[in-house]
């Protein structure tokens, strides 16, 4: 199922910048689900928080999330009350806008077939709280052929 979802991902993102004639774009994700977060890591390139390194977000990562939250946390159900770790890249408490119904235990999850992921979001959201990871990666031409081909070696078995 991971292959079929990273194709669907990359395919999409791929339509995207053909349209753009190949100019980079932003790409947000917030959740809380450790294989939709894997998903996003494993296809966008310049992605933070990923969970195969650990870092900084860089100063446009940090602008962007800063804009998506200033302009739109109702639009993904995040209430005035939910708090930015910008180190992290985590809201904190965010299903307190109307998307509380989506709010997971950790248990309840789907996992992502790679084991790191899945411990990132045990050891740094709180899921009693509601908390998400907000993504910010980079997408052009060139990260969406190397994300291709990771596809082709995932459905291929390499």
């Amino acid at each position: 199922m991971g292959s079929v979802s990273l194709s669907l991902t990359s395919s999409a993102l791929f339509r995207y910048c053909l349209g753009r004639k190949l100019k980079g774009f932003y790409v947000t994700n917030v959740s809380q689900v450790p294989a939709a977060l894997g998903i996003i890591a494993d296809t966008i390139g310049n992605l933070y928080p990923h969970y195969k390194k650990r870092g900084v977000p860089n100063g446009k990562q940090l602008g962007v999330a800063r804009w998506l939250l200033a302009n739109y946390r109702r639009q993904f159900g995040v209430g005035d009350d939910a708090t930015f770790d910008e180190q992290d890249f985590i809201i904190r408490n965010s299903y307190t806008g109307g998307s509380d119904n989506l709010k997971k235990s950790y248990e309840n999850c789907q996992r992502y077939r790679d084991e790191r992921c899945n411990e990132m979001c045990r050891k740094m959201l709180d899921y009693d709280r509601g908390d998400d990871f907000l993504q910010v990666g980079w997408v052009n031409g060139q990260s969406l052929l190397r994300a291709g081909q990771r596809v082709i070696r995932t459905i291929a078995g390499l």
